[in-house]
């Protein structure tokens, strides 16, 4: 039986999936737009230059020698996809700075980072929340799968990708496959408080934006 849909805190590990066009983008953006960023940095890496993303205002963009930023709010960081060894070097120093939050749009550029699998199986002792998104599973760390909380998966066409996502997954009424989801609707399963649903499509890009701008908006002080 589905039950109601619980943003994931700041403290869960999300793996989503979907094929290019899926949706899996923008309910990744939904999600993080409920994010406390007053408390922390939180950092999106962009590999695909994503056009949602690019029109978060109030994002800053960073680079990979540039400091880890201490100061709360949204960062990006666009490495290139031969920046490998650069973004491993780059995770170690997250994985040693702690307290943040990471959304990595396409796991599989990173199969083989060791730190990102540290930051996988220690990132709640870390405090460093981590929200990946895929649209081939069977090129990510295991870790992707093993180490997270909550799974979205979206339209699928590989058997092998959806079965890499379903093994971590309890096979209850929503994950067994005998019916075909709306477009860009998503299964969805949090662990912890187990709950599987069907999460209808979320709001369009615009809505997802003013809930960035307001989520980022310093807060105003009384006098």
């Amino acid at each position: 039986m589905s039950k109601p849909f619980i943003f994931p805190d700041a403290t869960r590990r999300t793996t989503i999936v979907g094929a290019t066009g899926s949706g899996k983008t923008r309910f990744a953006a939904w999600l993080w737009s409920n994010s406390p960023f007053r408390t922390r940095p939180y950092i999106a890496i962009d590999f695909k230059g994503d056009d949602l993303i690019a029109q978060i205002d109030r994002a800053q963009e960073i680079a990979i020698k540039d400091k880890i930023p201490k100061a709360p709010g949204l960062y990006v960081i666009r490495p290139m996809p031969h920046e490998q060894d650069e973004m491993d070097q780059w995770l170690y120093r997250v994985w040693q700075r702690g307290e943040i939050g990471l959304w990595l749009d396409e796991g599989f550029m990173l199969p083989q980072s060791r730190y990102l699998d540290a930051i996988l199986t220690q990132g709640r002792s870390l405090r460093i929340p981590a929200t990946i998104l895929t649209q081939r599973p069977v090129r990510c760390s295991r870790h992707v799968f093993a180490q997270a909380d909550c799974f979205a998966l979206f339209e699928m066409y590989d058997w092998r990708d959806i079965e890499t996502v379903t093994q971590f997954v309890p096979q209850d009424d929503v994950w067994t496959f005998d019916y075909e989801l709306p477009r860009f609707s998503c299964r969805w399963r949090d662990n912890p408080n187990r709950i599987s649903s069907v999460i209808d499509p979320v709001p369009d890009d615009g809505y997802i934006l003013d809930r960035f701008d307001s989520a980022l908006r310093p807060k105003l002080r009384g006098l």
